[in-house]
């Protein structure tokens, strides 16, 4: 299969990350993508299969994790990166898979389910819950189901895999 690097944007900005290996949804930066924490064997068992979900509504999945190396280049903080397992990487991107916006709803309500989604996304309140739930059921493109979520900025989100 084909893979290829999800489209750049100037900047970074946060997506969606459905984690297939504990059924949890993340907000994630996309700076994300280019670096990680822990051992290789590690990141690439609780990301490689998971899903990402763009701005536009495109879902694609992560297919593989190349390491690349120290996310510094000055001698003390390669140091420091090393100590906390600190690498930058390279993610390789499935093409886009053509989720159906009710597939998609069904995948993303299911994953909501979960506690840990729910403080991930920061849906703890039953309010808020039952809000965006609503606006997920009203939803009538991918690109809509991703906005029925007030994400956090991506300097707020998770920014490392």
């Amino acid at each position: 299969m084909d893979e290829v690097k999800m489209d750049a944007v100037a900047g970074h900005y946060t997506v969606l990350l459905f984690s297939v290996t504990d059924r949890q949804v993340f907000p994630v930066s996309t700076w994300a993508f280019e670096q990680a924490q822990g051992p290789r064997a590690s990141v690439l068992k609780r990301n490689v299969g998971s899903l990402v979900m763009e701005r536009d509504g495109v879902v694609r999945r992560i297919d593989g994790i190349d390491r690349i190396g120290p996310v510094n280049k000055k001698f003390p903080r390669i140091i420091l990166d090393l100590m906390f397992g600190l690498v930058r990487i390279s993610v390789r991107f499935s093409h886009p898979i053509p989720y159906s916006t009710d597939d998609l709803r069904k995948l993303i309500i299911g994953y909501l389910e979960s506690d840990h989604s729910q403080q991930n996304m920061d849906l703890e309140d039953p309010k808020v819950m039952a809000t965006t739930v609503a606006r997920l059921h009203s939803a009538a493109t991918n690109k809509e189901l991703f906005e029925a979520f007030v994400l956090p900025p991506p300097d707020d989100a998770l920014d490392l895999l």
